[in-house]
């Protein structure tokens, strides 16, 4: 990436990782900021952010299909990271950091613990967990939205599988607690709809309504949309061009405790946005030509540079 040019240049480039064949479609981030995995067309990748180094992994994409959706969970009977991915087909599999690595990051092991694949399988477009109720959700194309309790075993146990007509949920998230569950919100992608589920049964207990195509949410704190009991308030809007005829998907995500906006774009750029003001903090140039659809942050920063 270059930043020549850019309003702040407040992050430089911290080095490249090369060895994915295919597109990659999802990044996702240790919370500590030292593991990342990249999804792609081969499988699940895994990376040493310190060392830029590439780490064993269990296996490729095989016949599971490409990687579409990715996420870390933390437990507190856990000593180690578990990473969950869901596939084109609609595998969910969990790898399970081996502790016997210690601190010697040159010994860290994944393991695979355990998989499954949904049912009326088709491409898992995202997941989400819970750690207050050790719960796991994943949405896929067919409409289905699933949610799952994770035992010790870290073998999946289902709590509701639900499907909604005219319905392609396109990201997943938990909300509030209510009436001893943590509701789940899912975004749909084609009609901008968005579904407040019970946490218990699925059942839609709302529905809101964006006005346009949800191509990628990041739900956390203070939002482009903000919630509440009875409605959604849209804070602002954070303009990206597109340049090409057909638009695509994009991520975004929020970085610096939910202080600046990061979206990626269809010509090579990664914007960093101020989320209050909506001012363009800085670019990231990588090329041109270049589509740039799947952007993460580390969620703690360590030090003094920042990733």
């Amino acid at each position: 990436m270059s930043t020549d040019e850019t309003p702040a240049a407040k992050y430089i480039l911290h080095g490249a990782l090369n060895g994915h064949q295919g597109s990659v479609n999802c990044l996702r981030a240790t919370e500590d900021g030292q593991i990342l995995a990249s999804g792609g067309t081969d499988g699940v990748k895994l990376w040493d952010l310190t060392t830029l180094a590439a780490l064993a992994r269990p296996n490729g994409a095989g016949i599971r299909g490409a990687t579409s959706a990715l996420v870390w969970i933390r437990r507190e009977d856990e000593a180690g990271e578990i990473l969950v991915y869901g596939t084109q087909i609609g595998f969910v599999v969990f790898w399970k950091q081996n502790p016997v690595a210690g601190k010697d990051r040159r010994l860290v092991v994944f393991e695979e613990a355990s998989v499954f694949q949904m049912a009326d399988p088709g491409e898992v477009t995202s997941l989400a967990y819970d750690a207050g109720t050790n719960r796991l959700a994943v949405c896929h194309r067919n409409t289905t939205v699933q949610v799952h309790s994770l035992d010790s075993q870290i073998r999946a146990r289902a709590v509701f599988s639900v499907s909604y007509s005219n319905f392609l949920p396109k990201s997943i998230a938990f909300g509030e607690t209510k009436s001893g569950a943590r509701e789940i919100i899912a975004f749909g992608f084609h009609d901008g709809r968005i579904l407040c589920l019970n946490g218990t049964n699925g059942d839609v207990t709302k529905v809101l309504q964006v006005g346009a195509m949800i191509g990628a949410v990041d739900y956390n704190g203070p939002a482009l949309y903000r919630f509440d009991k009875d409605k959604e308030h849209r804070v602002k809007t954070f303009e990206v061009k597109n340049t090409k005829p057909f638009p695509r998907p994009r991520q975004v995500c929020f970085a610096d405790d939910c202080s600046s906006i990061v979206s990626g774009s269809d010509h090579g750029v990664v914007y960093v946005f101020d989320r209050r003001t909506g001012h363009t903090m800085d670019i990231l140039r990588v090329d041109p030509n270049d589509w740039v659809q799947t952007v993460t942050v580390r969620l703690q920063f360590q030090g003094q540079g920042e990733d």
